[in-house]
């Protein structure tokens, strides 16, 4: 990044020092290999990958309800939970979502 750039990241984000590789395999599908997807990165690897002592980070909150396709279960939904809703899919895998700043 050239100086005073400023990049923003979307995605969902482990605050816990764990990266998530997430893999499946669609039963319907003639592949027979599993497929990665919905992986989620730890704040600490963003961190170290773009060498930076901090970011900010600003959340992000659905205010939509968003339902599942039927043809494609893959796609993400809502759900919710408290009030407040989350992205999932077929992989049952709930997440929050959130924007990095990084400078």
């Amino acid at each position: 990044m050239k100086k005073n750039t400023v990049l923003f990241l979307f995605g969902s984000f482990n605050k816990y020092d764990f990266d998530v590789i997430v893999k499946y395999k669609d039963l319907n599908s003639k592949r027979s290999s599993y497929e990665p997807g919905w992986n989620i990165w730890s704040m600490k690897t963003i961190k170290n990958y773009f060498k930076l002592k901090k970011f900010t980070k600003h959340p992000f909150n659905i205010n939509i309800d968003l339902k599942p396709n039927k043809k494609d279960l893959l796609r993400t939904w809502t759900v919710k939970i408290n009030k407040k809703r989350y992205f999932t899919n077929c992989l049952k895998i709930t997440q929050s979502q959130m924007w990095l700043e990084i400078r």
